[in-house]
């Protein structure tokens, strides 16, 4: 799987402290997918990463983002 990152996702990935081990983890591994949004929970967490398109194995990512509100998104 080939994964692009957005200047968007790049920006905010660094902005927000959350580094490409967590993002790949979060796509190899995700506990669901939905509108397309892979999310996975992380301690006492979630993370988000929010893809644009799916296609021939490449993966785009417009943006990532942490929540505390767990059951929101699970």
């Amino acid at each position: 799987m080939k994964i692009i990152f957005t200047k968007h996702a790049l920006e905010r990935m660094k902005e927000r402290d959350i580094g490409f081990k967590e993002v790949k983890s979060t796509l190899k591994n995700p506990d669901k997918i939905a509108n397309n949004r892979y999310i996975k929970k992380i301690d006492s967490y979630v993370l988000i990463v929010v893809v644009n398109e799916e296609s021939k194995g490449v993966i785009k990512i417009v943006t990532v983002f942490k929540s505390s509100k767990i059951s929101k998104y699970l």
